[in-house]
């Protein structure tokens, strides 16, 4: 059969390597909880965890072992680099690009366009902007961010003027 020629193809391709205890590498996992909403044009990068009640809208890219936990709301047009982190009730949205390793912790709101760099912490209840009608903050502006920043509970950083 078809799948026992491939076997031994492997085999015999292994073999030619001199590996002898060959282990194949466990396929990407993906874990799915009930009552996810996911809209069109899902990126998954590797394997990734998306908890009950989430909210994935359009244009979402998700980078290798990225956790979206429960009620957390992504998208539409939102990049996490690999190992990003978020908690639950989350808000990210509108062009937001969060580098690799960042954690966006509960009731945070990150609204793009926005660039974070890698490492960033966003600690619970943030506003992170642009384009915000909060406060009457400028339209054209964008919020780029360095590696490694930190921002505590409940801080705003809207677009500059």
């Amino acid at each position: 059969t078809a799948s026992a020629d491939a076997s031994k193809a492997v085999a015999d391709a292994v073999t030619s390597l001199g590996v002898e205890n060959f282990v194949p590498r466990p396929l990407a996992a993906v874990q799915i909880g009930s009552n996810v909403r996911i809209g069109k044009n899902l990126r998954l990068e590797g394997p990734v965890t998306i908890s009950d009640g989430a909210i994935l809208r359009d244009d979402v890219t998700l980078g290798a072992e990225c956790v979206v936990a429960e009620f957390s709301i992504v998208g539409p047009n939102v990049q996490l680099g690999c190992r990003c982190h978020v908690e639950a009730s989350a808000i990210l949205r509108d062009g937001a690009a969060i580098g690799p390793d960042c954690h966006v912790s509960e009731r945070a709101l990150l609204r793009g366009p926005l660039q974070a760099g890698a490492r960033c912490r966003f600690e619970e209840g943030c506003v992170i902007g642009a384009h915000s009608s909060h406060l009457n903050v400028a339209r054209n502006g964008s919020v780029i961010i360095g590696n490694d920043c930190t921002f505590e509970t409940h801080c705003i950083v809207l677009a500059p003027r």
